[in-house]
């Protein structure tokens, strides 16, 4: 009877030992049965059983085990599963990106009533925040969000007025569509869809308002058409003056003439509509010939423009552009343009130790073209001026980049009706100008 119920409890034992799993317990058992064949309790022949018994158990109880442990997973897992399958497919397909510069800017510029040298310093910032999202098959939104004024070509907050808080404004706000992949339109407020070589006449910071379309369409592997017409509202009166507004109509194409070389060639036709006659508008240069604050030509310029690029077979010099651009407005005074220049290096800085530099010279003359859309950094927007660029930028790590710009400017016509004349030759204002910019520049 006492062997029957110590053989009971060993067998109890080997089952706890089972459903814990562990190989502690499995040493305790090895033990305990060698001490009962000791004291006579079982023999070498029934411990040998037992243990053989426990061996062909221990799987079956290992994959019980298993499966418990699954099934415990999986609600969580199917709680997971379902949270994701419930969340909107535009917010699925909305994308975030924004960047933020730190800038220190010095001028020196020469005053035509004194010609001494000034030198300004400053320090700037500019941050953007945006978003796009696929709302639908061919169709998406997007927005953007950025530091600055109601200047349409500055999104620079200037480090002033004791800590003050710095503006925050729309500047873009769009919906597209795109039937196909060669086809796209747009509208609302939005990036500029017309292509241009270097910033000449257009400030990178400028966002259309209005509605546009670009096509590019392959003719053949190597042969694209591109076609971009636009309409953009300027100024909206109520019922006694039209509206002025911009239609501009870009035409070229894009030839991959070998392997490594590509060309870009466009035109491109604006018709200012109802500009002629109007008040310039409270951020321009007053560069333009105006009488009594407003605008005496229409300003219909056509431009031609081209790039052309190459892939270097140089590790160290990657790759080479060659650019330039012609305008003329036909108000038959002072109505021309042009600007030219290289850049070599890495086409994109996006990595620790890629770099680009660049060099271009550009003739802006006062009429050629509105100076409320040229670069606000070339002598602060004017047309009327000319001189020349020079630009580096190096990777610091992934999405970070040390930049540094130079901009050395003068008046084209020092003779400036609009400033004022002492004697036959001297103008009161700005002749000369040079601009220092260091930027870091952090992408995400």
């Amino acid at each position: 009877m006492r062997k029957t119920l110590l053989v009971l409890l060993l067998v109890g034992t080997l089952c706890c030992a089972l459903c814990v799993g562990t190989q502690a317990w499995a040493g305790e058992v090895d033990l305990l049965i060698q001490k009962l064949v000791e004291k006579g309790l079982l023999t070498k022949e029934e411990a040998k059983a037992l243990l053989m018994e426990m061996q062909k158990e221990k799987p079956k109880e290992e994959a019980i085990k298993e499966a418990a442990e699954e099934k415990a997973r999986e609600p969580a897992k199917e709680k997971t599963e379902k949270a994701a399958l419930d969340l909107p497919d535009w917010v699925k397909n909305t994308k975030f990106s924004g960047d933020f510069r730190l800038r220190y800017q010095g001028q020196d510029q020469i005053n035509s009533t004194d010609l001494e040298t000034e030198w300004r310093s400053r320090g700037r910032m500019r941050l953007r925040v945006g978003a796009d999202t696929k709302i639908a098959d061919d169709w998406k939104v997007g927005f953007q969000l950025a530091s600055g004024g109601d200047d349409p070509r500055s999104t620079n907050a200037t480090f002033d007025e004791f800590f003050s808080g710095k503006e925050i404004r729309i500047r873009k706000a769009y919906g597209e569509y795109r039937p196909w992949e060669w086809l796209k339109a747009v509208g609302g407020k939005f990036t500029n869809p017309l292509w241009q070589p270097k910033d000449m006449l257009w400030d990178t910071d400028v966002t259309p308002e209005g509605v546009a379309a670009n096509l590019n369409y392959a003719l053949s592997p190597k042969f694209n058409l591109l076609f971009n017409p636009g309409f953009f509202l300027l100024r909206e009166f109520s019922f006694k003056e039209e509206d002025i507004y911009m239609v501009p109509v870009q035409l070229g194409l894009k030839w991959k003439i070998m392997e490594s070389m590509d060309l870009q060639l466009t035109g491109t036709y604006y018709s200012f509509e109802n500009l002629k006659g109007k008040l310039a508008p409270t951020y321009s240069s007053r560069s333009n010939s105006l009488q009594n604050g407003r605008y005496i030509y229409s300003y219909d310029p056509i431009t031609a423009s081209a790039a052309v690029e190459f892939k270097l077979p140089y590790r160290a010099v990657p790759h080479l552009a060659v650019y330039g651009q012609y305008i003329n407005a036909d108000t038959n005074s002072q109505d021309t343009g042009y600007c030219g220049g290289l850049r070599f290096g890495h086409k994109g800085v996006k990595a620790f130790g890629q770099w680009l530099a660049e060099f271009n010279y550009r003739h802006l003359e006062r009429n050629a073209w509105v100076d409320f859309l040229s670069d606000s950094e070339f002598f602060g927007g004017s047309t009327n001026a000319k001189g020349y660029e020079l630009e580096f930028r190096f990777g610091l790590a992934s999405g970070i980049s040390l930049k540094l710009d130079w901009y050395s400017m003068e008046k084209i016509d020092k003779f400036d009706p609009a400033l004022g004349v002492i004697g036959q030759d001297i103008v009161l204002g700005l002749t000369d100008q040079d601009l220092l910019q260091v930027d870091l520049e952090f992408k995400f």
